[in-house]
């Protein structure tokens, strides 16, 4: 489940209900979008999720040995981030 923080209310209320799994990594794209990867998941996938909407709007397989995202940053010089901006610079 996804909830959300009111500042202005203090109040807190779940916004959506249908994340496709564990949510491991999260972040804000500029578009309002969160960024996000699922843990044991059986592929390295990153995901863009719609609030609004409540839906996956893209998502981008990346290339890696590793099998968790929280691994991505063993990666020296990091091009496992190189790729995922790449993929997502759309949304930037």
């Amino acid at each position: 489940m996804l909830y959300e923080f009111v500042a202005t209310t203090g109040a807190v209320a779940q916004t959506c209900h249908n994340l496709p799994g564990e949510v491991e990594a999260l972040s804000m794209l500029k578009t309002g979008e969160l960024l996000f990867g699922l843990h044991k998941a059986s592929d390295t996938g990153i995901h863009a999720f719609d609030i609004e909407s409540c839906s996956v709007t893209d998502s981008v397989l990346v290339e890696t040995s590793y099998t968790d995202l929280t691994e991505f940053g063993n990666e020296k010089p990091l091009p496992i981030f190189e790729q995922i901006n790449d993929n997502f610079s759309q949304f930037n």
